[in-house]
């Protein structure tokens, strides 16, 4: 049932089975069932209450990588430690690197991500070649990433509309929002030089279309700004946790 997708038939079986029988078996499917019904929280837990010495390796290895995708990373750190590590260059232990490694580049620890990424030889198991030169990019991406000021995104609209659109990497709306300030702006000084009042009821509105349009591109700048930090952290945290998934993918095959 696990294998045909039929996660909910899985979980009401296992739920009614008796523990007493096999109750270290039990909570290893039920951990992998919430695994692959991709609910981490549910999963890491099952997988943590596995005693069994026969299958106690894989759900820490699990457990670990379910507590990362869960943001549970001192959690997930604890369990990556209880991986056996006693035979040198073992696929264990190479796995175990690789989720201290990514867990801790999650957390910016670059000298204790380094350390265990840097004592893995892939060379050893050619499967983890391609997972140990993703990480290591991930890890100068990581690094070298640095947070915009929504503050500056938004001096920079003040001064020219539509730039700190353009700081936050929206191209499409800088221009924009730069087109629609210069045009009503230019209406506004029209109204005012045909009238020569501010009382104009054409200076008024058009005058009012620009404050608004105006204003909104300054708020609107620093909201960008903050949206595109946000996207730009949750792209590399999915791609160091794809990362870690597929280091211990192997395992389950």
């Amino acid at each position: 049932m696990i294998t045909n997708n039929r996660i909910n038939h899985s979980l009401y079986y296992l739920n009614h089975l008796n523990p007493d029988i096999a109750e270290d078996s039990i909570n290893f499917l039920k951990g992998y069932t919430y695994y692959l019904f991709k609910k981490p929280d549910s999963s890491a837990f099952f997988f943590s209450k596995v005693q069994n010495n026969h299958l106690q390796t894989k759900s820490q290895i699990l457990a670990s990588l379910n507590y990362a995708y869960a943001n549970e990373l001192s959690q997930s750190i604890q369990y990556a430690h209880l991986i056996p590590s006693d035979t040198i260059n073992s696929e264990t232990l190479i796995i175990k690197k690789f989720l201290l490694a990514g867990n801790y580049l999650l957390q910016n620890q670059f000298d204790s991500s380094n350390y265990y990424l840097k004592s893995v030889n892939p060379i050893i198991n050619y499967k983890y070649q391609n997972v140990y030169t993703n990480m290591n990019l991930l890890f100068e991406k990581q690094k070298k990433f640095k947070l915009k000021s929504p503050f500056l995104g938004m001096l920079m609209s003040a001064f020219v509309p539509g730039s700190g659109k353009l700081y936050a990497g929206r191209k499409g709306e800088a221009m924009s929002m730069f087109v629609a300030n210069i045009i009503f702006a230019g209406f506004t000084l029209e109204a005012y030089y045909r009238s020569h009042s501010f009382k104009s009821p054409t200076l008024i509105v058009f005058g009012s279309l620009f404050t608004f349009f105006y204003t909104g591109n300054i708020i609107g700048s620093y909201h960008a700004v903050k949206r595109q930090n946000l996207s730009r952290q949750k792209q590399i945290k999915n791609e160091i946790l794809a990362t870690m998934h597929s280091a211990t993918s192997n395992i389950l095959d």
